[in-house]
């Protein structure tokens, strides 16, 4: 059997899983690059889809029964095409559907309808979606014994990825920040509160003392020259100058 590459070819060993969502009812497909060392410049294609067999019957109770294991089971198809990784295009273009294939750029197309049989479908259209304009490349019907090996290193591959952190580790993490946001924010809200206490504090203060300034105005400073006396003590001093003036006239 041809051995796969690890990591010689761009195309090498990638599996993506596509949604078929325009489909009705919708479906899963899965697409596997394999690249062997027989054939280093050509990358096989190789589309996978389970199909619910209508026929199955659904048995009362759990029992394997070797009579109707064939009718139960789902069908699995295949469709393949082979791309020369070095012929015109493909040559500047493989890195291209590399990225796509990682990054799920891909969509089935299935013809027209949007309800149809996969179980009789002989050829499908396979879309990297990439720039400046897709590229598209036609599958046809294959045997699935002919690909099963690259199903399976598929599903080794698959079941090797890291697993995501499960949806309570997320809950509890999300906990966690909001009580954080939270907490923050409280504190926010006490500053805005100092601040603008402060604030009135210094619009108060500045207020009396304009009040003061404009109630309490500076006396304008005498003259040096003049005299201390208030008026009333200057007309006093007036009519005692006065009368002792008289009173040396009358002595003379």
């Amino acid at each position: 059997m041809p051995q796969a590459l690890s990591s010689d070819s761009p195309l090498a060993n990638l599996s993506q899983t596509i949604h078929a969502t325009l489909l009705s009812p919708p479906r899963q497909f899965l697409l596997v690059t394999t690249v062997t060392e027989e054939r280093d410049y050509i990358a096989t294609l190789s589309l996978f889809s389970v199909i619910p067999n209508p026929l199955s019957p659904k048995p009362d109770i759990d029992v394997e029964c070797h009579d109707h294991a064939y009718e139960r089971a789902d069908l699995v198809r295949v469709w393949t095409e082979d791309i020369e990784l070095f012929e015109g295009n493909m040559c500047r273009r493989k890195e291209d559907i590399a990225d796509a294939i990682r990054e799920g750029l891909l969509h089935v197309d299935c013809g027209p309808r949007r309800a149809v049989d996969l179980s009789k479908m002989k050829k499908l259209q396979l879309h990297f979606l990439v720039k400046p304009e897709p590229m598209v490349f036609d599958l046809v019907e294959a045997e699935l014994t002919d690909h099963a090996a690259a199903l399976l290193r598929a599903t080794y591959t698959l079941s090797s990825a890291p697993k995501a952190s499960s949806s309570k580790d997320n809950g509890s993490e999300l906990r966690d920040l909001r009580a954080q946001l939270s907490q923050k924010d409280d504190e926010i809200a006490v500053l805005n509160s100092r601040l603008a206490s402060m604030k009135a504090t210094v619009v108060r203060a500045t207020a009396s003392d304009n009040k003061k300034v404009h109630q309490s105005p500076q006396k304008a400073k005498p003259p040096a020259n003049a005299s201390k006396l208030q008026p009333n003590q200057k007309r006093r001093k007036a009519v005692e100058d006065e009368f002792a003036g008289s009173s040396d006239e009358e002595e003379d």
